[in-house]
């Protein structure tokens, strides 16, 4: 029987959670021992992405997001969720600030045909890794 050929661009599936940060994974998941600011770094050795929610990376600003860069692997996307379907003019600042590192931005709970409700995926940039950040950004 001839061997399959192997595909050129092998299926991979990229599983995550909302925020790194419960009170039941500190009990749970996290060691005892672990500091409370070394968890997205050990987060992110089981889960290659994670929806931030909006208060957080908001409050994290530049200065949090390249700190959470730094903590990760190479292959880690954060996706940046949005609490209002209007999609703020400087999203595209933020998405750059991350870098290779975003997995885009989601907005608010939209309306299913079928009843119910779910995330939307609002917009991805691809940015080169050479790439500098841009100046200070501004949070709308």
């Amino acid at each position: 029987m001839p061997e399959l050929p192997i595909p050129a661009k092998p299926f991979s599936l990229c599983l995550g959670a909302r925020d790194w940060d419960h009170p039941a994974w500190a009990r749970d998941y996290y060691p005892e021992d672990l500091p409370a600011d070394w968890r997205l770094t050990y987060y992110a050795n089981d889960l290659a992405q994670v929806l931030v929610p909006e208060a957080r990376w908001r409050a994290a600003g530049e200065a949090g997001w390249r700190d959470w860069r730094e903590a990760v692997g190479p292959g880690v996307r954060f996706c940046l969720e949005l609490d209002s379907g209007a999609v703020p003019a400087p999203w595209a600042a933020w998405v750059s600030a991350l870098g290779v590192h975003c997995g885009g931005v989601l907005g608010a709970q939209a309306p299913f045909s079928g009843g119910g409700t779910a995330p939307f995926y609002l917009a991805r940039t691809l940015v080169e890794p050479e790439a500098p950040p841009p100046g200070p950004l501004p949070l709308a």
